[in-house]
């Protein structure tokens, strides 16, 4: 596992954002803006969509994650653009579709849901803080 969210290319990085985090989150969980200028679990429905980075600069762990009040980096999120993300324990195959839980994790999409992103290579995540390799998508619903 890489010591980075953003996976993507170098030489054309995702924009970000630096906002304070209202708990404890891990990078690569995905999280909402507030009309706050806070950022919040994603279960609260409305706001932009932003995923956690890890703080590059100060060499921080992709496992570390923010306390509340700690000023956040988050991602803009762009279609094509590729990240490891927080997973629920599953099996992914390469190319699912996926969308974002209560807790800001992935999670394999059902008839209904918006789907985010796609998986980017097969993995079973076993573990209750799984990193997964994604690729942004087109948001849509996933029909039945």
């Amino acid at each position: 596992m890489a010591n980075t969210i953003y996976r993507g290319q170098v030489e054309r990085e995702p924009e970000t954002l630096n906002l304070p985090v209202t708990g404890a989150y891990l990078p690569g969980t995905f999280v909402r803006k507030a009309a706050t200028g806070k950022v919040v679990t994603a279960d609260s429905g409305t706001g932009r969509l932003l995923l956690l980075s890890n703080v590059r600069s100060l060499e921080s762990s992709i496992e570390t994650a923010y306390a509340a009040d700690d000023t956040g980096i988050q991602y803009r999120l762009e279609v094509e653009q590729e990240y490891q993300a927080i997973a629920v324990l599953g099996n992914y195959a390469d190319q699912a579709e996926l969308t974002v839980n209560a807790s800001g994790q992935i999670a394999a999409a059902v008839a209904g849901d918006v789907v985010v992103a796609f998986v980017d290579g097969a993995k079973n995540i076993t573990d209750a803080t799984g990193f997964l390799d994604i690729v942004i998508a087109n948001a849509y619903t996933k029909p039945a």
